[in-house]
């Protein structure tokens, strides 16, 4: 679905699957900052691992990925 909807234009490691993971765990722990996600993200790296994420995205990485993927990809999956 994000490639269909050119969400994975330009991406090398931080595909729309993780980014989508990453946002849920955001609005469930209630964050309102990239620098709290990143955080929390990093304590929490080893039980991360089990879902698909290796590794954590940066700030940058998650500002990148805000800015350039659609809400289209995400509101795909929300309806499918």
């Amino acid at each position: 679905m994000s490639r269909k909807n050119g969400g994975e234009k330009y991406v090398k490691s931080f595909d729309g699957y993780t980014h989508l993971l990453t946002m849920l765990y955001a609005v469930v722990m209630r964050f309102d900052s990239l620098r709290e996600i990143e955080a929390a993200m990093t304590a929490e790296v080893r039980k991360l691992h089990h879902i698909g994420i290796g590794k954590v995205p940066r700030r940058s990485t998650l500002s990148d990925a805000n800015a350039r993927r659609s809400e289209k990809c995400f509101e795909e999956v929300y309806r499918d």
